[in-house]
C-alpha cells in the first residue's frame, strides 16, 4: 500500500494551464484523502483561447499559481523551482513537453531528492527523427509515464522505454454529469429539438462537435452528404462548434447545394443542450483527428467513424472499435469512409449505442482515470 513508507504522500501536479475539461479529474484527485495529498500548480492564464477550469479551483489551498513565460517557442514557469525546493514533495507529476524548460530543470533537480518524477503525456513517437530522439531522452528523466492510450505504451516500449514505467490512464470528460443528463432526457425532448433544427427531422442524422479547424477535414463530410444525395439518400448533418474553417464550410455547403440538409449550430458550452443535440444524432463522422469528440459523443451513445492512422490521430480514437462502437477507415480513403457511412445507415450495428456508453464507463471517465493514477503511483512509489 501507498502508506508503507510514510503516513501521507505529498504529490504535486504541474500543468502550464488547466483546461476546463480537466476539472472533473483534478477535482477527483483534490478530494482524495486516503494517504495522499494532491496539490496543483499552473498559471491561471492561457496563451490561447481555450476555456479554462473554474476560478473556484484556484481558490483551493492546494493550488499554487505559477507565471508562464513563453520564450523561444518554449515555456519557463516562474515559481516552479522555488515551490519544489520549499515544499519537498514525494511525487511530482509534470505535463510532459520537451519545450517546457523548467520541466527539464525540475526533473533533474528531483533526481537528487527522495522524490519520484512522473510525466503525463501523449507519448507520441512517430519514427527515428531528431525530435523523436529528443523526446525519448526527455522521457528518461521520469520514473514513470502516464499515457493517454495503449498504443503509446506499445510504441514507447518498442522504442526502448521500460515497459514497467508506462501506465495508460486514458482520458476523461465530466462523465458523471453527462450520465445524469443523459438519463434525464426524454424522447419527446429529443424529437422537439430535431424539429427545431431540421426541416426533415426524421432523416438519418450525422453530427460533428468540436473546433472547426483544418485538421478535422470537415469538408469531406459535406462531400459525403452531397454524394449520398446524388444517390438518392438524404441525410441531415449537424455541425456544432466554431472555428476558422466556418466561412469555407459555409461556402462549400452552398456550392454543393446541400444547405437544406446542413445546420451549423455554432458553439455551446451548455451540456444539457449538447446532450439533446447529440442524442438526436445517429452517427458522428470525423474525417480528420477525433480527440475528445469521441468521448463526448460516445457518452451519449453516438457511434463514431474516423480514420485509423495512429500517427495523425489523437489517442482517444482507440475508443472507436470496428463493429462495436463505430468504424475506422484508412487515412485519406474517403471512398471507404463513404462506404462505412452507407453501411451504418442501411445496416445499423445491434446495441451500438449501449456499446459506446459501456466503453466510456469502463475506461474514459474520471473515476476510472483516478483509480489508474492512484494504482500507478502506488506501484512506482513502492518500487
Amino acid at each position: 500500500m501507498i502508506n508503507d513508507k510514510r503516513q501521507k504522500l505529498k504529490i504535486l501536479v504541474v500543468y502550464h494551464y488547466i483546461a476546463k475539461y480537466r476539472g472533473p479529474i483534478f477535482d477527483a484527485l483534490a478530494m482524495h484523502d486516503e494517504n495522499i495529498e494532491f496539490q496543483f500548480s499552473s498559471d491561471i492564464l492561457a496563451n490561447n483561447d481555450i476555456e479554462l477550469i473554474s476560478n473556484t479551483f484556484y481558490e483551493n489551498n492546494n493550488f499554487h499559481r505559477l507565471e508562464n513565460k513563453w520564450v523561444f517557442k518554449g515555456l519557463w514557469q516562474r515559481g516552479l523551482m522555488k515551490l519544489i525546493a520549499v515544499e519537498q514533495y514525494d511525487v511530482v507529476i509534470f505535463l510532459a513537453d520537451p519545450g517546457f524548460f523548467t520541466t527539464w530543470l525540475a526533473s533533474i533537480y528531483l533526481k537528487f531528492k527522495p522524490a519520484k518524477v512522473i510525466f503525463w503525456t501523449h507519448g507520441f513517437i512517430r519514427g527515428n527523427s531528431l525530435k523523436d530522439k529528443l523526446k525519448l531522452f526527455f522521457y528518461r528523466l521520469a520514473d514513470g509515464i502516464f499515457l493517454y492510450g495503449d498504443r503509446a505504451k506499445l510504441k514507447l516500449s518498442s522504442a526502448g522505454v521500460p515497459f514497467n514505467k508506462l501506465y495508460p490512464i486514458y482520458n476523461s470528460l465530466d462523465y458523471l454529469e453527462q450520465s445524469k443528463i443523459r438519463d434525464s432526457i426524454t424522447s419527446s425532448e429529443i424529437k422537439l429539438k430535431k424539429r427545431d433544427v431540421f426541416s426533415e427531422p426524421d432523416t438519418f442524422q450525422i453530427v460533428f462537435v468540436g473546433r472547426l479547424t483544418p485538421q478535422k477535414k470537415l469538408g469531406k463530410i459535406l462531400e459525403l452528404v452531397h454524394q449520398l444525395k446524388k444517390e438518392g439518400l438524404l441525410v441531415n448533418l449537424l455541425i456544432i462548434g466554431d472555428g476558422i474553417e466556418l466561412p469555407l464550410l459555409l461556402d462549400q455547403t452552398s456550392y454543393l447545394g446541400i444547405s437544406s440538409q446542413v445546420v451549423f449550430y455554432g458553439k455551446t458550452y451548455n451540456e444539457k443542450e449538447l446532450a439533446v443535440l447529440l442524442m438526436g444524432s445517429d452517427l458522428c463522422v470525423s474525417p480528420g483527428e477525433i480527440g475528445l469528440t469521441a468521448m463526448h459523443v460516445m457518452a451519449y451513445g453516438v457511434p463514431v467513424i474516423t480514420h485509423s492512422n495512429e500517427f495523425t490521430q489523437m489517442p482517444e480514437f482507440e475508443a472507436v472499435i470496428n463493429g462495436i462502437t463505430g468504424a475506422l477507415f484508412m487515412d485519406g480513403d474517403y471512398e471507404e469512409m463513404y462506404r462505412l457511412v452507407k453501411t451504418m445507415i442501411n445496416e445499423p450495428i445491434k446495441n451500438i449505442s449501449q456499446n459506446c456508453i459501456d466503453v466510456i464507463e469502463e475506461k474514459y471517465n474520471p473515476v476510472s482515470q483516478k483509480k489508474l493514477i492512484i494504482e500507478a503511483i502506488d506501484a512506482l512509489y513502492n518500487t
